[in-house]
């Protein structure tokens, strides 16, 4: 377990997904660009923080979860552009550009119930942490730049534009000095466990593994059980980003299939990590592709994941199972959470980060199961362990 000393930095935000994360990346660029403004930005909205806390990490999480839980509806629309002009986030002459949030009620109330049930436990926070319900203003930071003419030219056009995205469920994420450690699609049933000590007594709180719940895959047997991860249906770009080996997106659709078909039976289970489809308007939804697929689904959600999905059960962003004397910690993104030493299944990196996300790194504990590595096919749970047992 980690446990906080006061001497990091935490936030709790909303990560952008999808179409709208990729649109709001293009502005960023731009307007980044334009200011001059060289600092790495990710496409967020700031619920709370950063502040500085003395508690436990797993206890800020389950307090998270614990009141994201009682706003399933919670839902927020992009409503254009807007600034801060002089802000007293900034020195004077400083500003930002950002895109206006318009969040719904529940939203609202569980922005402000996360500050006033951490309020009292911070040591560091900003004033804007302490507004009402109804005074915060939900905003996505594209770039800090100096006020002037060039900030009034950029502002105004910007202002020209329609930026509409509307009814997105959110996905909470929890930040540590700015590396996200915990990810939840709001509206999942997931049961946070509650940890026994608030503030992380190395000597009482132990190692954390999995519980009797968890997913105990040899107790099934009925198939064979796969994971696989990234496929990217109907992204014509993936072809020339990632180097994949076919000649247009039609070809690429009808190989990920026929492998998918000819290796998984009706009774096989396949945990599916993430990123299932992506593509501007001839993108079809999520649930046209797993119509077209054998086995029984589970699917974590991916960060272009944002279809209503009913073919296939939908579970935790991360979801440990137990299977070949192993103890697998299925996940999209590979952020290993502080609690847990044991392997990583994941997906998101495709074959873009060959020395830090190779297919298996055995120092790390990860296996990497984007199509790239997989030769574009469901892989067999007993294919990995024997290759992490070499």
């Amino acid at each position: 377990m980690r446990i906080s000393r006061g001497k990091e930095s935490w936030l709790i935000g909303i990560r952008l997904r999808g179409n709208l994360r990729s649109n709001v990346r293009n502005y960023m660029n731009d307007v980044q660009h334009d200011f001059q403004d060289k600092k790495r930005r990710y496409p967020h909205i700031t619920l709370f923080g950063p502040f500085s806390t003395c508690i436990a990490e797993r206890h800020l999480i389950y307090k998270l979860m614990s009141i994201a839980k009682k706003y399933p509806e919670a839902r927020f629309s992009t409503d254009g552009f807007s600034s801060f002009d002089n802000s007293g986030w900034f020195s004077q002459g400083r500003g930002i550009i950002m895109i206006k949030i318009t969040p719904n009620e529940d939203l609202k109330r569980m922005r402000y119930d996360i500050a006033q049930e951490l309020l009292p436990h911070c040591s560091q926070e900003t004033e804007f942490d302490r507004d009402s319900k109804n005074g915060f203003k939900f905003h996505a930071t594209l770039a800090i730049g100096r006020t002037g003419k060039l900030f009034k030219e950029i502002n105004k056009e910007l202002k020209s534009y329609e930026f509409k995205h509307e009814d997105i469920k959110p996905e909470l994420v929890l930040y540590r000095n700015q590396a996200p450690v915990f990810a939840y699609l709001t509206g999942h049933d997931v049961t946070p466990t509650r940890p026994k000590n608030l503030y992380g007594d190395p000597e009482t709180n132990q190692k954390v593994t999995l519980p009797p719940s968890s997913p105990t895959e040899e107790s099934r047997r009925r198939g064979e059980i796969f994971v696989i991860s990234d496929m990217h249906f109907d992204h014509k770009n993936i072809i020339k980003y990632s180097d994949r080996p076919f000649r247009t997106v039609d070809d690429m659709n009808r190989a990920l299939i026929g492998n998918w078909n000819r290796n998984v039976r009706k009774g096989d289970r396949v945990y599916y990590l993430g990123d299932m489809t992506f593509g501007g308007k001839r993108r079809r939804p999520i649930d046209f592709w797993l119509s077209k697929l054998n086995g029984d689904v589970r699917f974590i959600r991916g960060n272009h994941d944002t279809d209503t999905i009913t073919r296939a059960e939908v579970i935790a962003d991360r979801f440990p199972i137990k299977y070949g004397g192993y103890e697998f910690l299925l996940m999209h993104d590979p952020y290993r959470p502080s609690d847990w030493d044991g392997w990583i299944i994941h997906g998101d990196k495709h074959n873009n980060s060959p020395v830090r996300y190779p297919h298996i790194n055995r120092r790390n504990k990860t296996v990497n199961v984007c199509v790239e590595y997989t030769k574009y096919t469901p892989m067999n749970l007993d294919e990995i362990i024997a290759k992490i047992s070499e």
